[in-house]
């Protein structure tokens, strides 16, 4: 599981690992940061941004999504991040995943 910044300037890779270690972050999960260009780029690509460019530029309008798919099929699916973990569990069992 990856989760990356939108704000590079301020979640360094210290930060993002304090972050990690104060949350009892398990194995397996990684914690992103970069170039504000380049994150920027990795946002646009995964397709979190909004239609109306007003909105997309205010960063406090931004939620936390997982998002989750088979590469294989091109089978892709996200739910908010803040949802209940019951909820994320059964969105990630609507994908068919590789055996």
């Amino acid at each position: 599981m990856y989760s990356f910044t939108l704000d590079p300037t301020h979640d360094t890779p210290d930060v993002l690992k304090e972050y990690a270690q104060m949350h009892h972050v398990g194995p397996g999960w990684q914690f992103l940061t970069g170039k504000p260009d380049e994150m920027e780029v990795l946002r646009r690509k995964l397709g979190f941004v909004d239609l109306d460019p007003a909105l997309d530029k205010d960063k406090e309008s931004h939620i936390g999504n997982v998002r989750y798919g088979n590469e294989r099929r091109q089978l892709w699916g996200a739910c908010p991040g803040m949802s209940k973990p019951e909820f994320i569990v059964e969105s990630l069992s609507w994908v068919e995943w590789p055996k």
